[in-house]
């Protein structure tokens, strides 16, 4: 298991992936909603997509995208099933790991 871990996308997906990821690991969520990534950082939780259920304190949110990409050993990149069916080719997870 890498030593932290960079996700890209702060949906019902994501951070479920994150929190079992968080056991290991620190995982840091990017994500587009100013609100959510708040959620995330002060409670722990994002009603919206995972009622009832507390994200593992080793996850960290932000709107801030890396400007490069060099501390990072391990990223997970998914496309959500909406795009996906427009592209079934490229559905699929892609995982890049490093150092």
């Amino acid at each position: 298991m890498p030593d932290h871990v960079s996700l890209f996308g702060a949906g019902a997906w994501g951070l479920a992936l994150a929190n079992h990821l968080a056991e290991h690991c620190p995982v840091l969520v990017w994500g587009r909603d100013p609100m959510a990534v708040a959620s995330i950082n002060g409670q722990h939780s994002l009603e919206h997509y995972l009622p009832h259920i507390s994200l593992h304190h080793a996850i960290a949110a932000t709107t801030f995208p890396p400007l490069h990409l060099a501390d990072i050993n391990f990223e997970l990149f998914y496309r959500q099933r909406q795009e996906a069916a427009n592209q079934p080719d490229q559905a699929s997870p892609t995982i890049v790991t490093g150092k």
